[in-house]
């Protein structure tokens, strides 16, 4: 599956084979087929960011393991909020609330159930899915938390701002560990390294993004 969001508001989630999309909500005999595609509503301002739940491939399981594809869809808005979706449902689950302003970007810690937010508002926020509220708050950016990610082991986060630095941070207390400096420019992007060894941001030299034009793109 392949899921975009977009400044519609909404969130497109296409089958890359293009077989059916099927809901476990209970059809009539005279609804139609399932779509190749399906389309979620619920925000109230453009989409930044989608990411999906975590699966673990397993091509030689046999045909009544569990399934080991994405059950959930996470997507953050300029409306405030992210939004938890069910993939076998198609409908929102629960709707996060706690950053003050846009959420530029959302991401799934490896082992699933803890997420990760940042925002306009200059704070990254740690979530699990059975709370309503954020679990930690991580403060020390001077401006926008464009980019966050798990360490692979999931007692860290880096975020990386528009204040040209990358902080790792650690999930049990919300204390800064580390900060990264040396970019003159804002820092749009990051990755860490399965082996943790490597962290890498990549630099936006001299150009802004707008933000009502981004599309947000993952892949399973």
């Amino acid at each position: 599956m392949v899921a975009a969001g977009t400044s519609d508001s909404y969130i497109r989630v296409w089958s890359l084979d293009g077989s059916s999309l099927p809901s476990i909500m209970a059809q009539g005999p005279n609804d139609p087929p399932s779509p190749s595609s399906r389309r979620l509503v619920g925000h109230s301002g453009p989409v930044f960011a989608v990411s999906f739940s975590p699966a673990i491939a397993n091509y030689d399981a046999a045909p009544d393991a569990p399934a080991t594809t994405p059950t959930y869809l996470l997507s953050s808005s300029a409306d405030k909020t992210i939004r938890l979706w069910s993939i076998d449902a198609w409908q929102c689950l629960v709707v996060y609330k706690g950053h003050d302003e846009p959420v530029w970007d959302v991401k799934w810690g490896p082992h699933g159930h803890y997420f990760v937010s940042g925002g306009r508002d200059r704070v990254a926020r740690l979530w699990s899915t059975d709370h309503i509220s954020a679990l930690r708050m991580f403060v020390g950016h001077e401006q926008d938390v464009d980019v966050v990610g798990f360490h692979p082991n999931s007692a860290y986060v880096f975020t990386a701002s528009s204040d040209r630095s990358v902080r790792m941070w650690s999930v049990v207390d919300g204390a800064a560990v580390r900060i990264f400096t040396g970019h003159t420019a804002n820092v749009t992007s990051l990755a860490c390294s399965r082996d943790a060894l490597w962290r890498i941001p990549a630099r936006l030299w001299g150009s802004t993004v707008p933000r009502d034009t981004v599309l947000s793109l993952q892949q399973f």
